[in-house]
């Protein structure tokens, strides 16, 4: 327990500190050593401190420094056309972090995540089995349709304005375009502790 308590405390310290400014160079704050290798935390400086590596998605050299971290990561981050044994940092760049498992929202279960796994989307086009039902109905028609009139699915010649014996079906209409699904949002940088 005392050990889990030292970390929390370690981690506590880092989340308020951060990296402190020195000068042109940002230094590391005390504590950040009880960090286990793999830590992802959002970072605001625009130079990675030493001991750091950006989560943007790059292939890690195999170099000593690096080894840990790769042990930890094995494959969970690699692209399908990456070669075996290649060691890939986590991608948080345009992305939201989410956590793994299988959450629980109210009476029902979320969606299982595992770690690495990559989904969403920023934009969306909706299908049309996706499109809440609906119809558009038409209550009077004007002058004369013809029944190959583009456009209407069922008509009758009709001289007269007035309500519609039958239900007729309006012109398709919109665009098709996709539209936007981010949530309002902060831009940080993440980092990777080595």
């Amino acid at each position: 327990m005392q050990k889990h308590f030292g970390l929390v405390t370690a981690l506590s310290a880092f989340a308020l500190s951060m990296f402190l400014p020195s000068g042109n160079r940002f230094e590391q704050a005390a504590g950040d050593s009880a960090l286990p290798v793999g830590t992802v935390v959002a970072h605001v400086a625009k130079l990675i401190p030493d001991g750091w590596v950006e989560a943007n998605g790059d292939v890690l050299p195999s170099q000593q420094k690096y080894q840990k971290l790769c042990e930890i990561l094995a494959n969970q981050f690699t692209l399908t056309t990456d070669p075996i044994g290649t060691c890939r940092l986590p991608n948080l760049m345009g992305r939201v972090p989410v956590g793994a498992g299988r959450g629980i929202d109210g009476s029902s279960q979320l969606s299982e995540r595992n770690v690495g796994q990559r989904f969403g989307a920023e934009r969306k086009e909706l299908s049309v089995a996706e499109m809440p039902s609906h119809v558009h109905g038409l209550s009077e028609l004007k002058g004369k349709v013809a029944t190959n009139t583009p456009g209407w699915a069922v008509a009758a010649q009709r001289d007269t304005v007035g309500p519609l014996a039958a239900d007729y079906n309006t012109d398709k209409s919109g665009g098709g375009q996709a539209f936007e699904l981010s949530q309002p949002s902060l831009v940080l940088r993440f980092i990777v502790k080595l």
